[in-house]
């Protein structure tokens, strides 16, 4: 268990693609954010779900918080989650990467850097939202929203993000470790591996 760091799932996007709510959307018997909750609580004693808006999630194992700015895309949930935790780190977890393995964010971790975020970077590029973002991230990210720059790829490389590639890094990578799940067609190719 990490003791400076909070695990913030990112749960707040509207889901249009997929025409209903894609965290309570089931794969394997679990909902994918049951499978968010598994991951973070393996690796943190404190882990807390960002929503965009107004949520039937409920759960006694995290703490639900929604978006002190909303429609803002995943900058706001990462805005949120540092402001609201007390922690040196957070490290923010997409919540339809049901395939995620735990030992991504342990490898992201042996690269925590107090002034820089740490990325993934998969095969397809990089992955703004599988990172760990340290508080000193905070004012940059107040300015680029103030200055309407919401993109994470952008507000990354302002930070001088420190990316690890995990095609070379992983011994035993695989493809679907960042597959994420769009539209009813990925939620298929999944359950077909």
């Amino acid at each position: 268990m990490v003791n400076d760091l909070t695990i913030a799932i990112i749960a707040g996007g509207k889901s249009r693609r997929l025409g209903q709510d894609k965290a309570m959307i089931q794969f394997r018997g679990r909902s994918l954010l049951e499978h968010a909750i598994n991951i973070a609580q393996t690796l943190v004693p404190t882990a807390l779900i960002i929503v965009g808006q107004e949520s039937n999630y409920r759960s006694n194992e995290v703490t639900y918080i929604q978006d002190i700015i909303r429609n803002y895309g995943p900058i706001g949930g990462v805005y949120t989650a540092l402001q609201k935790v007390t922690t040196r780190f957070i490290a923010t977890l997409p919540c339809d990467i049901p395939l995620l393995p735990v030992k991504v964010y342990e490898i992201l971790l042996q690269f925590k850097n107090d002034d820089h975020p740490v990325v993934a970077r998969s095969h397809t590029g990089l992955e703004p939202l599988i990172a760990l973002w340290p508080q000193t991230a905070l004012g940059e990210i107040e300015r680029a929203i103030q200055q309407q720059n919401f993109t994470l790829y952008r507000l990354l490389a302002r930070l001088g993000a420190i990316e690890v590639n995990f095609t070379k890094t992983a011994t035993d990578y695989q493809w679907e470790w960042f597959f994420n799940v769009n539209s009813l067609a990925d939620l298929h190719k999944l359950e077909q591996l």
